[in-house]
């Protein structure tokens, strides 16, 4: 008799470890489908506004171009080399650092234009669209931030205009 109950026990305890290992793969199974919906949602939030304010595939198609342009500078410069050609080789070099040049002098003008905005006056305005915000009033504080010359991609702080363009929709 003993053994049957002692049977019938293991039986039953074996049965309950499986209900709750059962029990726990299904609540894991819906954390993990839960978070990566979340995930999924938010990876489209972001990739649909890519590239302050351009949306996915525009971006996309810039990134395309940008890589075969890369590819084809590579074969010209592997063109040069293989040939020996130094007039080549530094034409291609000069150009390539007058472009760097550009971009980087471009970056200049760009950053003395923030620094320029670097008053009391803004910092008075900046508090007034977070008010503003905070308060739900989303349009006035979008327009005062573009007024300052803060639009889609820069920051007022943690989130920036994202999350006034977020609150739109």
């Amino acid at each position: 008799m003993k053994s049957k109950k002692t049977q019938e026990a293991k039986a039953q305890k074996s049965l309950a470890q499986s209900k709750k290992a059962l029990v726990s793969l299904l609540a894991i199974t819906l954390l993990v489908s839960s978070i990566s919906t979340v995930l999924a949602s938010n990876f489209d939030k972001v990739n649909r506004k890519r590239g302050f304010g351009q949306d996915n595939e525009d971006f996309n198609q810039e990134r395309i171009a940008k890589r075969e342009e890369r590819k084809q500078r590579k074969e010209e410069m592997k063109q040069i080399i293989s040939t020996g050609d130094f007039d080549a080789w530094a034409k291609f070099e000069n150009e390539r650092i007058a472009e760097k040049i550009e971009f980087l002098q471009n970056k200049v003008k760009e950053l003395e234009e923030k620094k320029s905005k670097i008053t009391a006056e803004t910092f008075a305005k900046i508090v007034e669209a977070h008010k503003l915000k905070e308060n739900g009033d989303y349009e006035a504080a979008r327009e005062i931030m573009e007024e300052l010359g803060f639009r889609g991609g820069h920051k007022m702080h943690k989130g920036g205009m994202k999350k006034f363009n977020n609150n739109q929709e």
